[in-house]
């Protein structure tokens, strides 16, 4: 587990976890335009078909 704070809220998650994943835990939201959790490096949003 890894321990850190958001915000002074301290957040434990586990290794590996995103910033996005930790906020949803310590109940922050944090808006974004896209998030696909396995998208590639790119970070493109639009649907493979």
């Amino acid at each position: 587990m890894v321990h850190l704070k958001i915000n002074n809220i301290p957040v434990e998650v586990k290794e590996g976890s995103t910033i996005l994943e930790a906020a949803k835990v310590a109940g922050i939201n944090i808006p974004t335009l896209c998030y696909l959790k396995d998208t590639n490096q790119i970070g493109a949003c639009r649907s493979v078909r």
